[in-house]
């Protein structure tokens, strides 16, 4: 589904930016999560999530907050096919980097990672964050199959800690 882009006149500046932002989550289901530095220590809302990074144990927790309790799943580079976590502006590695080859920035805020081992079918999940901001697919699912996949950061900045993960059969 997608809503086309519509032209309304003589309406508040605040609506149509109402409106805009209506049309960018249904056209595209993207939204900013939030990281944090540690476990999260707070009530928070059902369905609240969160990203925490835990560099000592080099994995990525994500956190929701349900039945007035806040569960977490590890994602560790083991548990994914393809990880990495690097510096957008000095394009250097700062974490581990599991079977990706190398990240190119292509353009301000656009990277494209290679796989070292090509994903066997297009069944897949990718996700990542950067400096509290999402990251959105840039390339398609057959991208994948042939071994890279480009990326943009929610922000467009180069960003200076970046987490981009995949999951599927390789």
């Amino acid at each position: 589904m997608k809503i086309d882009d519509y032209e309304l006149r003589g309406l508040p500046q605040e609506l149509i930016d109402f409106k805009d932002d209506v049309i960018t989550i249904l056209n595209f289901g993207k939204y900013a999560q939030q990281v944090i530095n540690g476990s999260p220590g707070w009530d928070g809302r059902e369905g609240e999530s969160v990203f925490y990074v835990d560099t000592a144990a080099n994995a990525t927790f994500w956190y929701v907050y349900s039945d007035s309790s806040w569960t977490s799943v590890g994602i560790t580079p083991a548990s994914l096919k393809a990880a990495i976590q690097f510096d957008g502006n000095a394009m250097t590695v700062t974490g581990t980097a599991n079977n990706i080859t190398t990240v190119t920035r292509d353009a301000n805020g656009q990277f494209t990672v290679t796989y070292g081992a090509p994903f066997a079918r297009t069944d897949y999940v990718v996700g990542g964050m950067c400096n509290g901001t999402y990251l959105k697919l840039a390339g398609t699912a057959t991208d994948l199959r042939t071994g890279f996949s480009t990326f943009k950061t929610g922000d467009g900045s180069n960003a200076t800690q970046i987490c981009f993960f995949a999951g599927g059969e390789i």
